[in-house]
């Protein structure tokens, strides 16, 4: 922070969370810093957002395709090449 410059740019960050009462979540937030006109490092703001219903959905949505893909190989299908 000394260069008045995040080592992370204008990148969106994701971690999990966890609320006072125990129950989990996943963010993603983004740090910007606020400048004087001039161009002094005023302060630091961060953007965050609950993104736990999208995250469960990815999750979701990966365990099916690991399922069908399974089933897909026990079936002798391999999903690569094609008639012809």
């Amino acid at each position: 922070m000394a260069t008045g410059e995040t080592r992370y740019g204008n990148q969106l960050l994701s971690v999990p969370a966890q609320r006072r009462d125990g129950t989990r979540l996943s963010l993603e937030f983004s740090i910007v810093l606020l400048r004087q006109p001039g161009g002094d490092l005023l302060g630091i703001g961060a953007f965050m957002r609950d993104v736990t219903a999208r995250w469960q959905r990815e999750k979701a949505l990966q365990a099916r395709l690991a399922a069908l893909e399974a089933r897909a190989s026990q079936a002798g299908l391999s999903g690569e090449g094609g008639p012809g």
